[in-house]
């Protein structure tokens, strides 16, 4: 698609948007730090419908899309059935689509104080609820790369497309006050169109090497895991006044979020390629917020007042303030996958996990390296970030990513670790980053600049 007509179309789209998100919050962008935040925030989250950013791999271009959004509300029992239905389209031609629909049941258990409430993901409201989900969907990637398989492979790349069909029942029970049992099961389709490249990897790669080139099967997966979440709150009075005057109260939140699972991936025509995998991925990461009580006096702290929590500096007019104030995270991810074959059983190359760059869902790895320059059976990956705020919902951050892929558990040792750090800039709304554009040093490889978009709502 043209990217001209993609931006007016998407220009045209934000102008039919509700009376409150466009012609209130919007026309003030520039003159109320308050709105702009408000006008931004609500094109991206507004109920009914809202923009999206596509979560498709940043090799395809960029890719804006449109989410419809529709809840229905039980009148008892706190249960609620959510539908929703997905666009998107590349500026190379990928495009996505997909439709969802969640019934969750109230249990009434959240841990969330009222402030986080206010701020906190979908997600993060009803974790402790029990969820059913069905989604059907289907993604079309014009643009894959191919470099060979394992942690030392060559920097020639090959190209190769693929489209991919399935639809899943997923279901979230809790069984502890933190602990989470889920399950899924996924029929999945997926083709490899050849493309018209000379760097095709049809013309270039022999088939021994691409297990699944020449036959892509329709597989049945089932999977069974376990979710945790573990949530502290550590707070400390800052400058302690007397009751009832106003203060500024500094927070550190804690949260551990760690999932585990087994997947169980069936071909349908009982050709040898079924395999198991073993999945694991962490997320601990540390807040430091705060909490504007009692009318927080805004001339005492201007700095507080106007970079944090969206309001005018002293002498610029009352505006409106936020109860919590975002200011820096400090956030540590894990990721670990494990796979096991039987007999003669091989694992579709374009089913191994990959590091470098972007994956196929849009997820950043080793961010010092091209997309997809890693890819195995097995891989591990860890990463740290730092991020600092410095005018919501912007902010800045350094990162380091560490991982390799092997073709056994054995060869995922420290020792054969690719190793990245960088600086980035980011957009977060609603306490989620949405965007990210970052600069990556890779150990061995030099540097690289690359962006990412994330689909959180």
């Amino acid at each position: 698609m043209n990217p001209r007509t993609l931006l007016l179309a998407f220009l045209a789209c934000a102008a039919t948007l509700p009376a409150q998100t466009f012609r209130v919050s919007c026309p003030e962008i520039f003159k109320n730090s308050s709105q702009a935040i408000s006008c931004v925030e609500s094109l991206f989250s507004e109920s009914g419908y809202h923009f999206t950013l596509a979560s498709l791999p940043t090799s395809n271009g960029f890719g804006p899309g449109i989410v419809f959004t529709h809840a229905f509300k039980g009148t008892t029992n706190g249960q609620e059935l959510d539908l929703s239905a997905t666009g998107a389209v590349t500026t190379n031609g990928s495009w996505f689509t997909g439709g969802d629909a969640t019934w969750t049941f109230s249990n009434g258990s959240n841990n969330l104080s009222t402030d986080e409430r206010n701020l906190a993901s979908a997600a993060a409201k009803d974790w402790h609820n029990p969820k059913f989900h069905l989604n059907a969907s289907h993604r079309s990637v014009r643009t894959l790369y191919f470099y060979g398989t394992g942690s030392r492979s060559s920097a020639t790349r090959y190209t190769y497309a693929e489209d991919d069909t399935w639809g899943k029942f997923d279901a979230r029970v809790p069984i502890a006050h933190d602990i989470i049992l889920t399950g899924e099961s996924q029929l999945e389709s997926s083709t490899l169109p050849p493309p018209n490249d000379l760097t095709s990897i049809f013309a270039n790669v022999p088939s021994q090497f691409t297990p699944g080139i020449m036959q892509q099967p329709l597989y049945l997966n089932n999977s069974i895991g376990i979710d945790t979440r573990i949530v502290r709150q550590f707070a400390t009075t800052f400058r302690p006044l007397s009751v009832g005057a106003p203060h500024f109260q500094p927070r550190i939140r804690m949260e551990l979020n760690n999932k585990a699972s087994l997947r169980f991936q069936h071909p349908t025509d009982g050709s040898a390629f079924e395999f198991r995998q073993f999945r694991f991925d962490g997320d601990e990461h540390f807040d430091l917020r705060g909490i504007l009580r009692n009318g927080f006096d805004q001339a005492a702290y201007p700095y507080t007042y106007r970079f944090r929590c969206q309001g005018k500096g002293p002498g610029q007019g009352q505006d409106r303030q936020r109860d919590l104030c975002h200011f820096m995270m400090f956030d540590i991810e894990s990721h670990l996958v494990l796979s096991d074959t039987s007999g003669a059983n091989q694992i579709p190359f374009y089913l191994q996990p990959t590091l470098g760059g972007n994956d196929i869902d849009a997820n950043v790895t080793l961010r010092g390296w091209d997309d997809y320059r890693f890819r195995d059976r097995d891989a591990a990956l860890i990463q740290a970030e730092a991020d600092y705020i410095v005018y919501d919902p912007f902010g800045v951050y350094v990162f380091y990513d560490g991982g390799t892929v092997a073709a056994n558990a054995g060869g995922l040792a420290l020792s054969n670790f690719r190793n990245d750090a960088g600086i980035g800039i980011f957009a977060r709304i609603q306490g989620s980053i949405i965007a990210q554009t970052y600069y990556a040093w890779g150990r061995g490889n030099g540097g690289r600049w690359s962006y990412n978009f994330a689909k959180v709502f």
